[in-house]
């Protein structure tokens, strides 16, 4: 109760928790690679025709070697990876306490939910090689937390600043911030829109897009050819982009979390910008685990490497605050019914043992 009542002090509880929990690790998995892009600027192209940086590197799609550079220039690469982690994890932390205390009611299971979240680190997808908590620095995390601001901006209709925030997500790591686009447009068209006219737009724009895959020549033109030898070595290095790879538990979880938005949106309980958040949010990860199905299979390299299905990060992590909500919901339930199986007599006067009145009787 003291921490759902102090947001500042709650947050400085996560972050000491999180640190302890989960301490920051340095340059390793992909903070190898964006250290070595930021140390590619610093030296003027040194390491330009490294394979890496010749032919995958997502440095052009980002701005997050132009920002780092500068002050690795300064402080040099350690330091500035260990100090924009810090700042990065932060805004993370105190983003997802605005989405979780504007999603979650009553604020002592909100806080319980933080916590939790805190020292857990969310796997999304498949097999475990991307997490939504992660204790090392790329612009996955700060592009995370502008996305979750604009989702907790979102749920106060606040479609304004919501859009500047996806905007400045994008700029860092268009690939995690473009389910965050996804839903502001679902929920702008919403607030605007019949009906009717969502229908019609949704279903032109899957006949656009069905008929640019299904067309070769077009789709080519558009998102450039991946070959199957190329497609094959893809596989090969890094079959986790291949959602047919996954494992049974992997999708498991992924089902688990459709349940608890499915559940959250009937429920009549919740405020409507609530509802129409998670659905949204769980509309957009049907259409990226879709793609993602579907994209290793056709001949498109820019559909494949925008790796669809990584739309689901935003659904898993909210499913846990939600499968929360939803779990005390059914506690509840269930000492009601207990309540009224041992007590029948409760049920018809509106009194209990002790002879004050009950919430339940034959008026509700």
């Amino acid at each position: 109760d003291r921490l759902a009542k102090d947001k500042l002090v709650l947050f400085l509880a996560l972050l000491l928790i999180n640190a302890c929990w989960s301490p920051y690790s340095g340059l390793k998995h992909d903070s190898r690679l964006y250290a070595l892009q930021v140390l590619d600027h610093i030296e003027d192209g040194r390491y330009a025709n490294d394979l890496y940086l010749r032919y995958g590197s997502q440095d052009r799609y980002s701005i997050f070697s132009w920002v780092v550079t500068p002050i690795a220039e300064l402080l040099g690469i350690g330091t500035t990876f260990f100090v924009l982690y810090l700042l990065c994890n932060a805004l993370f932390l105190w983003s997802l306490l605005r989405l979780v205390f504007a999603l979650v009611q009553p604020r002592r299971l909100a806080v319980v939910a933080m916590l939790y979240l805190a020292v857990t680190p969310i796997a999304f997808g498949g097999l475990r090689v991307f997490h939504v908590n992660e204790n090392f620095l790329t612009p996955r995390i700060i592009s995370i937390a502008l996305v979750l601001l604009a989702c907790e901006r979102l749920l106060h209709r606040r479609f304004g600043i919501a859009l500047l925030c996806l905007i400045a997500a994008l700029l860092f790591h268009p690939i995690m911030a473009f389910c965050g686009l996804l839903v502001w447009i679902g929920a702008v068209a919403v607030e605007r829109l019949s009906m009717r006219q969502i229908a019609w737009t949704a279903g032109l724009a899957a006949l656009a897009v069905g008929g640019i895959l299904l067309n070769p020549a077009v789709g080519i033109r558009i998102f450039g050819e991946m070959d199957a030898e190329w497609n094959s070595i893809v596989h090969d290095s890094n079959f986790c982009l291949f959602p047919m790879e996954w494992m049974t538990v992997d999708w498991l979880w992924i089902g688990i979390a459709f349940f608890i938005a499915l559940a959250t949106c009937l429920a009549d309980h919740l405020p409507e910008s609530t509802r129409r958040v998670v659905g949204l949010v769980a509309g957009v990860a049907v259409v990226g685990t879709l793609f993602g199905l579907i994209a290793p299979q056709l001949p498109y390299a820019l559909l494949f490497q925008g790796q669809p299905y990584r739309a689901l990060w935003l659904l898993q992590l909210m499913a846990v605050p939600l499968g929360f909500m939803l779990i005390e919901q059914l506690w509840n339930r269930g000492e009601t019914a207990s309540h009224l199986r041992g007590d029948p007599g409760a049920r018809y006067s509106g009194h209990d043992r002790s002879g004050r009145q009950s919430a339940v009787s034959v008026g509700d």
